[in-house]
């Protein structure tokens, strides 16, 4: 099965919530007892954000924590009662941790921070302390490095914003650089030290990934040579050892076009085309029903573990998605009919359905009965992803996304980029946002060896694009200024200077050199999904009117991407993963730096008989999306008959093709490109 960061995570926070005791740390996530130990919980909207996604108000609240706040909120005085502090060790936090000592806010403090706490800091806290006298409030101090955010089993972010620009901004200097470094290795390492393992690290030499491996590789060492209980933690047991994973640390500008891409699965289609971030997700429903009915906006929680629906096709083509949810809510509701017409029935003849002593009919009723709230939660759940998965067509269908992405895959799949074909698209006013074009040439521009004066050509044709007043009929949302046309062709023209002068690969392989599986198929071959005319409540005749539609729209959609769906490509972090745990020459495993912390000095030439890899850990630095996610789950899931291997996934921080976009035009404007 693999290493479950959730669980690892939880059982470590909620060690922590029991004032750093192991009394509960227990592989299920700290164990199910009520906590006899009342307390405040106070962080940082950092540490919340880590928090968030594992503990909700009602488990917080099993653990004793009566109040959850703020760190720079405005607190009341609670002197009955110990707190305990989960922050970043920043100079701001320090101060206003100092602040509060002061005050005496409650009886004694906890204080437990997110990555290290470094002894300038340290200092200046015990000074503060001394000063006011309060030092005697505070009980513990311990470095936690849980220092991310664990959003799957298998998925875990850093949750830095602007990672991608903070190592490719011309204005930085090595000393930020240096601090930008330093703050992703500790957050690996927190990950590692929460798992409890001692990886082999592997990456290209040179850029940020070197830096990052080798510090990382610098402070595991360190931690063993001092014998810390980090690596100890939820090991389960001596089997560890024998089984290292092997972590493979990735640079962003090692695969730009990923990142950009236009997607088709529905867990990435929710990020791409809808508000959501640590895994909630904002949709806009109307109140009728109706297109011009009031609008609400609705926010709902996804879980992979505890969610069927949305754990057993996440990574599936969207199609598929509305499919199965179409003929799964029919099924369901189905039974519920069958139940409660035969409830009626049964009533209608004078007879108790509960009643032990009825026929066997009887008591098979009663059993259905019994499994009516149950199914009224499994079709409660499925009709939250009915909603999320129209606000999705509604999106995708008003900027014809599908078309986009058949263009896009037919360049990545072939290696062949049709000009022509681009600049149709380009052109038209009617298809796509600007952001929808600008992915498109940016992928244009990294997979094709087109000239400059082309790529000017197709500047030009965004900008005339954009030059005149909206189409009367546009459902785009409010039409670009000439200012962001500017600035959004400004970074496509930075990567396009930033291939030329890294002189980065062709990343873009033909089928026939292509390693394994992926998991990429497609919306359709030019096919614009017809949105429903509202998102709507959950009344049955709405529900039964779009739910219809959709099954029809996924068949014709399927049917249309059949001759597709055979050429599902490997994205190049799965290649690559595959190449190093299979050994392959002439691949990454013999150009990539081989470090093992455990073996001071070590590289790749000293590598001698090395055994499989069951546990893989993939870190890309400046940023990862979840298509390379569930195109790594794929793999793993493809391996799993011959050689089990689980692959774990994280990154700096998760983005959307437009929060790229965004960082990729602030590189733009400061290089003047």
């Amino acid at each position: 099965m693999g290493t479950n960061l959730r669980i690892k995570q939880t059982a470590a926070l909620n060690r922590m919530l029991n004032f750093n005791s192991s009394l509960e740390d227990r592989e299920g996530g700290g164990g199910n007892e009520w906590s006899d130990h009342w307390k405040v919980l106070v962080y940082d909207r950092k540490c919340r954000d880590i928090i968030s996604p594992l503990l909700n108000v009602s488990k917080l609240r099993k653990r004793g924590v009566t109040l959850h706040l703020l760190l720079e909120s405005e607190r009341e005085e609670i002197p009955d009662v110990p707190a305990v502090y989960f922050i970043e060790p920043t100079e701001e936090n320090v101060a206003r941790l100092a602040e509060d000592l002061k005050k005496r806010l409650y009886s004694a403090v906890y204080l437990n921070f997110a990555s290290k706490l470094d002894r300038p800091l340290m200092e200046r806290l015990a000074k503060n302390a001394i000063a006011s006298n309060s030092y005697s409030m505070v009980t513990k101090v311990v470095d936690q490095y849980l220092d991310f955010v664990t959003l799957e089993p298998s998925l875990f972010t850093l949750n830095q914003a602007n990672s991608y620009l903070s190592y490719n901004n011309p204005g930085a200097s090595e000393a930020d650089i240096e601090t930008y470094a330093r703050a992703v290795t500790y957050g690996v390492f927190s990950m590692l030290a929460t798992v409890g393992s001692v990886p082999v690290i592997r990456c290209a030499a040179g850029g940020p990934a070197e830096m990052v491996a080798r510090q990382l590789n610098d402070l595991i060492s360190e931690h063993l040579l001092g014998n810390s209980p980090f690596f100890l933690r939820g090991t389960g047991g001596s089997t560890a050892a024998f089984h290292r994973p092997l972590l493979i640390i990735f640079d962003r500008n090692d695969d730009l076009v990923t990142a950009l891409h236009h997607t088709s699965s529905y867990q990435a289609l929710v990020d791409d085309v809808l508000p959501h971030r640590l895994n909630r997700v904002t949709v806009e429903s109307r109140q009728d029903g109706e297109s011009g009915g009031a609008t609400k906006k609705r926010n709902y929680d996804l879980d992979v573990e505890n969610d069927q629906f949305y754990c057993r096709y996440a990574g599936a083509l969207f199609p598929e998605a509305i499919q199965a949810n179409g003929a799964e809510l029919a099924e369901v509701t189905k039974k519920e009919e069958e139940i409660r017409s035969k409830t009626i029935t049964q009533l209608g003849k004078g007879e108790r359905v509960d009643d032990p002593t009825q026929d066997g009919s009887a008591k098979e009723l009663l059993s259905a009965v019994d499994s009516l709230p149950k199914l009224l939660e499994r079709k409660k759940s499925l009709e939250v992803h009915t909603n999320i998965l129209q606000a999705i067509m509604s999106a995708i269908a008003a900027r014809e996304v599908p078309i986009f992405f058949d263009v896009e895959e037919s360049m990545v799949a072939s290696s062949r980029a049709d000009k022509a074909t681009v600049k149709a698209l380009l052109a038209d006013p009617d298809k796509g946002s600007l952001q929808d074009k600008l992915r498109l040439l940016a992928v244009f521009t990294l997979s094709s060896k087109a000239s400059t004066a082309d790529l000017q050509e197709l500047n030009e044709t965004v900008r005339q694009a954009f030059a005149t007043s909206p189409p009367s009929s546009s459902s785009l949302g409010a039409w670009p200024s000439h200012e962001e046309v500017e600035l959004g062709i400004g970074a496509v023209n930075y990567l396009r200077r930033q291939r030329a002068v890294q002189h980065l690969p062709d990343l873009i392989e033909s089928d026939s050199n292509k390693a394994g599986g992926g998991v990429r198929g497609s919306l359709g071959a030019g096919t614009a999904i017809q949105g429903a005319a509202g998102i709507g409540g959950v009344d049955s005749g709405y529900m039964s009117h779009f739910i219809n539609k959709a099954q029809s729209q996924a068949t014709g959609l399927l049917a249309k991407a059949t001759n597709l769906l055979s050429r599902r490509n490997s994205l190049y972090v799965s290649r690559v993963v595959d190449n190093l745990c299979n050994f392959k020459p002439n691949t990454e495993d013999e150009s990539f730096l081989y470090l093992d912390p455990k073996v001071k000095g070590l590289d790749s030439s000293a590598v001698k008989g090395r055994a499989p890899y069951r546990e893989v850990i993939v870190f890309m630095v400046g940023g990862g999306c979840y298509a390379e996610y569930q195109n790594l789950q794929e793999y793993s899931r493809q391996q799993s008959a011959t050689a089990p291997r689980h692959v774990l996934y994280g990154c700096t921080e998760l983005l959307n093709a437009e929060g790229f976009l965004t960082q990729l035009t602030e590189l733009g404007r400061k290089s003047k490109w």
